[in-house]
């Protein structure tokens, strides 16, 4: 991907669909529902920032399914506890600040500025540096939906290591959900892109995309049912799309230099005396079928291609980071007809799935993904039949150290 020549003339975000409503049964009224569900008169599952039947009802149920943040509970609601996609478009809260206080601002902006800021992703990166720690927090001060989304990810960053602190899970809730709605008025709006506020868009973009990557660490308790990361490829597709629109507006180096790197482009390999073979994994001979349709097989094909391509860079040694980077962008990497795969529950788009989480086992695990691989396996697992329970058993052997370290001269002398 090349940033291309630069068009200083204006366009326009896409303007957000607006869907009718239905009416249902009576029920009993529920003050943490989303408004769709209030609207619809149906019983809401209260999952933040996208409830279950918003999921279900529509394509992009982050456009649509919109909570009060002004009413958050004392305690942790169940809808904190089932690990859904938590940063996208979803959610509409009140801009005032009622749940936190200026105390609470400083802290998280400190936070940010001192430790969080140096720990994200492509840190490695000069533009990674500048962009993390001078460009987003320069923006902030003038924008507050990329302020509040700052304090959000701060406030991310220190439930990771106390996530039972019930006041920062608040103050997670009600900076993003300020953040979320200005930028989401913006799409609704229509507002014209040009060089002043493209570079904030794009930060905040920034912002909840990192927000994205961790649902195992916000939301993760063990204490509701696993549901697949759709909204993450939703997400990463709806990110595609405002990257495109707004990138030529931007005039900071540092910033389009950072959206457009690309590991390929960066073959970075850790010198070392041992490199990780992983063990044989019976279903990639086994997953095709005769009667599967040339499409299907066409889009199984090419997530495992990329699947091999990942394994043999985390063989040959590449660094951390990059690799990060590869499971990042998986989204966009893979064949587009494996989201539908994954909506149907199809046991091979599982087990596929669930083969990209576990190879994070083996690679530096920075704070944003602290726990993913086995909370994305092991959910995963959940979800296949008796029948397909055997395509889960690489992946799981994985989180348990399944690959093997092997000296780089012992190898020579098998050959």
């Amino acid at each position: 991907m090349s940033p291309g020549s630069k068009d200083h003339s204006e366009s326009k975000l896409p303007t957000a669909s607006v869907n009718t409503t239905s009416q249902h049964r009576h029920h009993r009224k529920s003050r943490l529902g989303c408004k769709v569900c209030k609207a619809r008169k149906i019983k809401c599952d209260e999952v933040r920032p996208t409830c279950g039947n918003c999921v279900r009802r529509f394509p992009n149920p982050e456009e649509e399914c919109e909570f009060d943040f002004t009413h958050i509970p004392s305690k942790a609601p169940r809808s904190i506890q089932r690990p859904s996609l938590h940063v996208c478009l979803a959610s509409r809260p009140s801009h005032s600040s009622a749940c936190t206080s200026s105390s609470t601002e400083l802290r998280l902006f400190y936070h940010y500025a001192t430790v969080t800021g140096h720990t994200l992703p492509l840190i490695e990166e000069p533009c990674g540096v500048n962009v993390w720690t001078k460009s987003i927090p320069s923006i902030a001060f003038d924008c507050r939906h990329v302020y509040t989304a700052v304090l959000g990810l701060a406030a991310l960053h220190l439930l990771s290591s106390t996530p039972n602190d019930v006041s920062l899970r608040a103050a997670l809730y009600q900076y993003l959900g300020e953040s979320i709605s200005i930028q989401r008025e913006k799409f609704k709006a229509g507002e014209v892109i040009n060089n002043k506020n493209s570079p904030s868009i794009f930060a905040t973009s920034m912002l909840l995309q990192t927000h994205a990557k961790s649902r195992a660490v916000s939301l993760a308790t063990g204490h509701e049912t696993y549901t697949p990361p759709l909204e993450w490829f939703h997400f990463h597709s709806g990110l595609c799309k405002i990257s495109s629109a707004i990138l030529p507006h931007i005039d900071d180096q540092d910033i389009r230099a950072y959206a457009f790197l690309h590991p390929d482009e960066h073959l970075s390999l850790v010198a070392t005396e041992c490199i990780l073979e992983f063990p044989d994994d019976p279903f990639l001979d086994l997953w095709d079928d005769p009667s599967l349709p040339s499409e299907r097989r066409e889009i199984y094909n090419g997530a495992i291609g990329y699947l091999e391509h990942i394994k043999s860079r985390i063989r040959a040694g590449e660094q951390s980071h990059w690799v990060q980077r590869r499971l990042a962008i998986l989204p966009g990497e893979v064949p587009r007809g494996l989201v539908g795969l994954l909506e149907e529950g199809d046991p091979r788009t599982l087990a596929i799935l669930a083969r990209f989480f576990a190879l994070l086992k083996y690679i530096d695990e920075p704070w944003w993904l602290k726990g993913t691989a086995e909370f994305e396996v092991k959910g995963l697992a959940g979800l296949v039949d008796e029948d397909w329970k055997w395509s889960m058993q690489w992946p799981l052997d994985m989180l348990e150290g399944g690959a093997e370290v092997v000296e780089i001269s012992k190898m020579d002398s098998l050959i």
